[in-house]
């Protein structure tokens, strides 16, 4: 009956070769293959400093897990809330590395799916200079 929206921000180049090597999509909120395939998503996405990260507290979560003491229940819940983390963070880690690319944040837009809010963005910027230089 009703689809949810959900929010994306855009991110252009102004120095891309085409439209489609110069606009990308983010979404925003909470990604669930971010938090089930924790390594997998971020190696996936080429977010290659934010896959170092999950690895290097990885290891720290396990090394301290280890001399501690914790129990197994304990470690797990530790892990759980990484990944919960991993999740909240992961489209913000795809932000931060479209601006080290050269990309900026230039608009919001909302669909029921990445497509849909592809569609809403370009109708309404079809008549942008920056769009027309690129035709």
């Amino acid at each position: 009956m009703f689809r949810r929206l959900h929010i994306y921000t855009v991110h252009t180049k102004a120095d891309a070769s085409s439209l489609a090597d110069s606009v990308r999509f983010v979404r925003e909120g909470f990604s669930v293959w971010a938090f089930v395939f924790t390594m997998l998503w971020a190696i996936y996405h080429r977010a290659w400093g934010f896959a170092l990260l999950i690895v290097a507290a990885n290891v720290v979560l396990f090394a301290a897990a280890e001399y501690s003491g914790l129990n197994e229940p304990s470690i797990a819940v530790l892990q759980l809330l990484f990944q919960f983390w991993v999740g909240f963070e992961a489209h913000d880690a795809l932000r931060r590395a479209l601006r080290r690319k050269g990309y900026i944040t230039s608009a919001l837009t909302s669909g029921e799916s990445e497509v849909r809010a592809q569609q809403r963005y370009f109708d309404r910027n079809a008549h942008q200079p920056f769009f027309a230089a690129l035709t």
